[in-house]
């Protein structure tokens, strides 16, 4: 009894060698190679591909008499194969920069002399699957030009709302004029496509005046037009937006995201600075949504930077919504202004938001708007809070 297991003990003993050297075997095999070899490359231009540390030898007599060589391997296994030096093809990746010009710190003289990204210009050649790391430093200048394009819903649900919209320009060009002393401002408005299904096309008066079937009188849709090109004279821009009276089309959607795409495309229209450094293009898109049949009009603002240059750094976002918490609540606008920027290092982040509270369906409108700027950075710019509140009896 006692001789079996030490019998079956020196079995499994004998396995464990056994599988121990097969491993062994195995890995070095595998160890051995190196990914050049491993993908059978016949060509220059395949094995360049294989790997940026892959190596092609073009000496022709490379391999002779040597049973198992590959032109496509690691530099230094080819040169210890014979291949001359001269003769291994293994191109590196480079990276030039050609323009770094220091950053500016205020937009003094001409806007296209004003450096807010750096290095400015580079020349990279780089291998298949290489990579080269470089570093971008952005900064955002004082008293940078703004050219802010205001773009309004003017569907018949934005009734209600369109007095207090038309005192927010004149509040919002007081809020940005502290950031920047070089402000133009622009209006454009929208509704939806003039066309069925999307405007009323019946009975015929309803046509040339959309609010026809409800004892009213309106413009007739538009799908967008441009009101007035950007201009640095604020009360003209108000006069506008006093002049403006709303439309009607038939179902909730708004064509805001054509009008959207027209505004930014129509520079010429809107006589915006041609050069691409000239200044920041904001839009400011005020809409509406609703939430439920018995809620209140919900307008909602967007405002979107497009730049196609990289030294487009600002990206300002505005929210401007109304809420109710019921059908009798008091209307509750927040307006919400917000820079981001992913750079440590970005620019001023100004935030603006106004507000209306009612603490009870009887309580008077109470607006409160808040402008701030915010840094990530300790050395960042000045962070200036502006703090309007009002109340309306």
């Amino acid at each position: 009894m006692g001789a079996f297991p030490r019998r079956y003990g020196s079995l499994w003993l004998y396995v464990i060698i056994i599988i121990i050297i097969v491993i062994t075997t195995a890995g070095r095999a595998v160890w051995g190679s190196n990914v050049c070899t491993s993908r059978g490359a016949s060509t220059c231009k395949q094995c360049l591909a294989v790997h940026p540390s892959c190596a092609w030898c073009v000496q022709e007599d490379f391999g002779h008499g040597i049973v198992s060589s590959s032109r496509c391997d690691l530099k230094r296994n080819l040169e210890a194969s014979g291949c001359a030096a001269s003769s291994i093809e293994s191109p590196h990746s480079k990276l030039q920069v050609m323009e770094d010009r220091p950053l500016s710190s205020k937009a003094a003289g001409a806007t296209q002399d004003v450096t807010q990204i750096r290095p400015q210009r580079l020349h990279v050649t780089l291998r298949p699957d290489d990579a080269k790391r470089f570093v971008v430093k952005v900064r955002q200048v004082e008293d940078y030009p703004v050219d802010l394009y205001y773009l309004m819903d003017l569907s018949y649900s934005m009734n209600d709302d369109l007095f207090r919209l038309r005192t927010l320009g004149r509040g919002l060009a007081e809020a940005m004029n502290r950031t920047t002393s070089n402000l133009r401002m622009g209006f454009g408005a929208f509704v939806d496509k003039p066309l069925s299904p999307y405007m009323y096309i019946s009975p015929q008066e309803a046509v040339n005046n959309p609010c026809f079937s409800i004892n009213t009188t309106c413009l007739p849709q538009f799908g967008y037009k441009h009101v007035l090109s950007l201009t640095e004279e604020v009360a003209r821009f108000t006069e506008e937006v006093k002049k403006q009276m709303v439309s009607r089309n038939r179902d909730a959607p708004e064509g805001g995201f054509d009008a959207i795409i027209q505004a930014a495309a129509c520079t010429v229209s809107s006589h915006s600075r041609s050069s691409p450094t000239g200044a920041n293009h904001p839009q400011v898109l005020i809409t509406h949504s609703r939430s439920s049949p018995t809620g209140a009009n919900h307008p909602q603002p967007l405002i979107t930077h497009s730049r196609s240059s990289p030294t487009a750094a600002n990206h300002p976002q505005v929210l401007i919504t109304h809420s109710r918490s019921s059908p009798t609540a008091a209307n509750h606008p927040q307006v919400l202004i917000t820079h981001s920027r992913s750079s440590p290092t970005a620019a001023n982040h100004p935030q603006v938001l106004i507000t209306h509270s009612r603490s009870s369906p009887t309580a008077a409108n109470h607006p409160q708007v808040l402008i701030t700027h915010s840094r990530s950075s300790p050395t960042a710019a000045n962070r200036p809070l502006i703090t309007f509140s009002g109340r309306s009896v």
